[in-house]
């Protein structure tokens, strides 16, 4: 190949390699992260608990039919459990880098089916909790396969390899105990306000059948009203997540306040369409008698105990973002384990007001991770700068390109100068001097593309995000004609806005 001839092409070959260069790093990681986590939840150590859970229910205490109806549900829910955390996975995996519509269109869609399924086998098959369990299998395989579907299509704009979609990639088997440093806090932040409800149920088990019933009831119910809450959760965790990424401190803080009056406008009107609807949304559930009267109870509690709930969900969301999970899950820990069990327990059994003391309790724990979570996002610092192993374009440039095929070639001065690209992916300079290899660098601030002020040594990737380099011609080529064509190659941003 005659280079002198063709530094066009090979500025845009160059330019598609390098330019985004923090994020393209970044990028690699987050599918890295990616195959790592699905494989360890494939693991499913959970399995044969589920599978076996009517001796351990009634071990705990609980009613022989309600243990046995409950083992029906597990051992049928059970082997789909690899079909919902594949789906998950790659949900969480679209969603932090926001795109977020695909997974809701697919939800939407599985939802609708979902009634068919439980029609089928509930019904028209009669197989009770083994058909509910049947149903939520299905389900679940549809997601998965949906989603991993859209992701396989447009996997190479992700990334990652097609085939890493479907079997164990890049990333899976390595680095494990750099990952669960940061997953464990987050499964404890995430999984420690669904396992306390879970918990409570076992509680509310051994106050009757009555109580059981009203408290799953309003639960089917309160789980509905509370997706709102779920979804500005992880919009709010992968927007502030992804300012702070860029750069954007202010723009993350406000995403944090927007969040949380969104929040508080949707939990406002849905608080009163549960004062004003309590009667018909609890008829809905059950017949008149005992158990719909709880639930109407049950339904004016968590009416005003859902905001600090919701709101308290929203922050640890917006920390979740911050890479903050341990602070969170240490929240979560004390005040759902520390305080709102134990209240609850005393409140539904000592003082006598049954499954409404739990609720009850609900309110006021919840209340004060909301006055903790409020406290650190007032004390945290949104422009404290994101830990990463490259801080120079320098560093960036031979983390991407020292392991590609025809890598990189420099001549390294030291002091002022630093190092001094020779060749790139076997590409070289020109002898003739008619092109060389110019750096291009991507402000932080100005938001447009400028040729590096400075040697690529002392290339700030906090200033400079994104850096490129191009095939600058000198030859027979007037400067700003050739400044000009560069800055058409590498277009107004340094990727594509998802």
């Amino acid at each position: 190949m005659d280079v002198a001839r063709s530094p066009p092409r090979i500025a845009a070959r160059i330019a598609a390699r390098i330019a985004a260069g923090r994020r393209a790093t970044a990028q690699a990681v987050a599918c890295e992260q990616f195959q790592r986590g699905r494989f360890i939840a494939t693991l499913q150590w959970i399995i044969p608990v589920l599978c076996y859970s009517a001796p351990l229910l009634l071990r705990l205490g609980q009613h022989a039919d309600v243990a046995q109806l409950a083992a029906a549900y597990n051992r049928t829910t059970a082997p789909a459990l690899f079909c919902l955390f594949q789906y998950q996975a790659l949900a969480k995996f679209l969603q932090n880098q926001c795109i977020a519509t695909p997974p809701l269109v697919i939800n939407i869609i599985s939802s609708l089916l979902h009634v068919g399924w439980c029609a089928l086998f509930v019904l028209h098959f009669k197989l009770g909790n083994s058909g509910a369990g049947f149903a939520n299998g299905v389900t679940w395989t549809c997601q998965w396969l949906l989603i991993a579907l859209y992701v396989t299509r447009i996997a190479p704009k992700l990334g990652m390899k097609r085939r890493d979609v479907w079997l164990p990639g890049q990333g899976s088997f390595r680095k494990w105990g750099a990952y669960l440093k940061v997953a464990i806090p987050c499964v404890l932040q995430m999984g420690s306000e669904w396992w306390f409800w879970e918990i409570c149920a076992l509680l509310v088990g051994f106050l009757g059948t009555i109580p059981l019933a009203a408290h799953v009831a309003a639960n089917q119910f309160i789980g509905l009203t509370f997706m709102p809450a779920v979804g500005i959760s992880s919009a709010a965790a992968a927007l502030v997540g992804k300012m702070l990424g860029a750069n954007r401190p202010q723009e993350a803080k406000t995403f944090v306040k927007v969040s949380l009056v969104v929040n508080l406008v949707v939990w406002l009107m849905i608080s009163t369409t549960m004062l004003l609807g309590q009667h018909a949304i609890a008829g809905i559930y059950v017949k008149p008698g005992e158990v719909k009267q709880l639930i109407e109870g049950l339904l004016i509690i968590f009416a005003f105990a859902g905001l600090p709930d919701t709101t308290q969900h929203i922050m640890s969301g917006a920390l979740r973002g911050m890479g903050m999970m341990t602070s969170s899950s240490v929240v979560y820990l004390l005040s759902y384990y520390g305080l709102m069990l134990p209240a609850g327990y005393f409140l539904a059994f000592h003082f006598g007001l049954g499954v409404k003391g739990i609720w009850y309790a609900s309110g006021i724990g919840t209340s004060v991770a909301v006055m903790v979570f409020s406290v650190i996002l007032a004390k945290v610092s949104y422009s404290a700068p994101i830990s990463s192993e490259l801080s120079t374009g320098w560093q960036l440039t031979e983390q991407l390109l020292s392991d590609q095929e025809g890598g990189i070639e420099f001549d390294d001065y030291g002091g002022e100068f630093g190092h001094v690209v020779q060749s790139i992916l076997g590409e070289r300079n020109a002898e003739d001097g008619s092109w060389f290899w110019a750096l291009y660098v991507y402000g932080s601030f100005t938001q447009e593309w400028l040729r590096a002020p400075q040697r690529v040594d002392s290339t700030d990737l906090d200033t400079f995000p994104h850096i490129a380099w191009v095939a600058f011609r000198t030859a027979a080529v007037d400067r700003r004609e050739e400044e000009q064509r560069v800055l058409r190659i590498l277009g107004p941003k340094p990727f594509k806005e998802s």
